[in-house]
């Protein structure tokens, strides 16, 4: 008894703070990288920063540039460069056979070299290489040296570079705030290099789950508790049911039972060319999990549309009782062979468990009162 009190207890404090807890969406989206199975790949990586970076493309300006900018060199002054010079060049060849990953020259006043390193490591003195070479070839113009890379203890070679790490990036990015409204295609694509961010290189992967998948991880070993004895016990549920149903319906009728739905009908609604019946669906998944109980009158038969000919001038003369009790007439959406159909929902709250059976027993009773009316209509028509 001890452990049912901590469930309750437990359970009492998950139900008062769901409502405030902050809802995600838990489907999974993929990040173009990963529908291409290049989340990882260097080159694919630096070609999408290469976009981002791009003011002329992005579509959404100059300011992750200038995000970097000034991370990277906080007193530099970037209100006076013209990002409408500026230009981004992939893998630029340097002497010595050396590529950068990206180059970008902002007129004439800037320009900015980043390295990417994912998971591989610096070539031996590889950026000291490369700040030689762009040192030597742009004379006269202020440069800035980025090692991009994955983890925060990695270290350049060359003291001209600055270490800016994939978390870095995406704290300065986050900042930023695209006008969907303006271009929602580009402002789509930064969203989804923020998110590949954070997936590959971020260790707060919690921020990908909601609160509410977090709540039940933490306590999932009591929810496995739970769900197992409500499956070792839902047959007993079902058998309950079963044994409402048949004493709520008169000893006229017959009974097909099986686990997924249930059969009732009297001897005269079974002839050749047609079966008129009552069908319920009771089982574990209808009632007890989507937590609804599924009612119907129907038809079967090869002489079904006779009948359907002959109950329709019931169904319009009796319309206003199908509709004050919400029952529907044929639904194509749901059981287009039932001459009378109606969905019961939220049946968990009509279950008073201090008095299982007796509280079933007598919903049973309420849904077979509805229906009772239907019995005569039926007997008159397959008599017609």
């Amino acid at each position: 008894m001890v452990r049912i009190a901590d469930y309750i207890s437990r359970i009492n404090y998950i139900k008062s703070i769901l409502p405030y807890v902050d809802i995600k969406k838990s489907i999974t989206l993929f990040t173009i990288p990963e529908i291409f199975k290049r989340e990882s790949d260097e080159n694919f990586i630096s070609d999408y920063l290469a976009f981002i970076l791009d003011p002329k493309k992005n579509g959404i300006g100059a300011e992750p540039l200038k995000r970097i900018i000034s991370y990277c060199n906080p007193e530099y002054d970037v209100d006076r460069l013209d990002f409408t010079r500026c230009s981004v060049e992939r893998e630029k060849y340097l002497e010595e056979k050396n590529r950068i990953d990206l180059l970008i020259t902002i007129g004439r006043d800037l320009i900015i070299a980043i390295e990417n390193k994912i998971y591989s490591k610096e070539r031996e003195n590889q950026t000291i290489d490369y700040y030689n070479v762009i040192d030597r070839a742009y004379k006269d113009i202020d440069k800035l040296f980025i090692l991009l890379a994955a983890e925060e203890g990695t270290k350049p070679s060359s003291e001209h570079f600055k270490l800016l790490t994939y978390s870095k990036l995406y704290e300065i990015f986050s900042i930023i705030r695209p006008d969907f409204t303006n271009n929602i295609k580009h402002s789509i694509l930064f969203d989804d290099f923020l998110l590949h961010i954070r997936r590959m290189f971020m260790s707060e992967n919690d921020r990908l789950i909601s609160e509410k998948t977090k709540i039940y991880l933490q306590n999932i070993e009591m929810f496995k508790d739970l769900l197992n004895s409500y499956y070792n016990e839902s047959e007993l549920l079902f058998s309950i049911f079963q044994r409402a149903t048949s004493r709520n319906f008169p000893d006229r009728f017959l009974i097909k039972w099986n686990d997924e739905y249930q059969q009732m009908y009297k001897k005269e609604w079974d002839r050749e060319g047609i079966f008129v019946h009552y069908e319920f669906w009771i089982n574990r998944k209808d009632v007890f999990e989507d937590n609804k109980f599924e009612v119907m009158i129907d038809v079967e038969g090869k002489n079904r549309e006779s009948f359907y000919d002959k109950f329709k001038n019931k169904y319009q003369e009796n319309e206003k009782y199908y509709k004050e009790r919400s029952i529907e007439f044929r639904p194509e959406h749901k059981r287009s062979i039932a001459v009378a159909y109606k969905e019961y929902n939220d049946i968990v709250s009509k279950i008073d468990f201090m008095d299982i059976e007796g509280s079933i027993n007598k919903f049973i009773k309420e849904v077979y009162e509805e229906f009772i009316v239907f019995e005569e209509w039926i007997d008159e028509c397959l008599k017609e």
